[in-house]
C-alpha cells in the first residue's frame, strides 16, 4: 500500500460509508461503499483496493 499523493507505505484508514433511512419503526439500508484514507494527508488516493484492506481485518 502506497498514497500516490505523499509517498506514505506505514499503516492506512479504511473508511466505510452507510447510508440508512431511519424512521420511528423501521430502518432501510439504502447503500454502503469503502475507500482508503492516507493518516498523514487524508488522500484516498491509495494504491490498495478497500475490499483487500478490509479482508485483512
Amino acid at each position: 500500500m502506497t498514497c500516490q499523493n505523499c509517498g506514505h507505505t506505514d499503516s492506512f484508514v479504511l473508511l466505510v460509508d452507510i447510508a440508512a433511512r431511519v424512521t420511528e419503526r423501521d430502518t432501510t439500508p439504502l447503500d454502503w461503499s469503502l475507500a482508503v484514507q492516507c493518516p498523514r494527508c487524508e488522500s484516498t488516493d491509495v494504491a490498495v483496493e478497500p475490499s483487500d484492506l478490509l479482508a485483512r481485518v
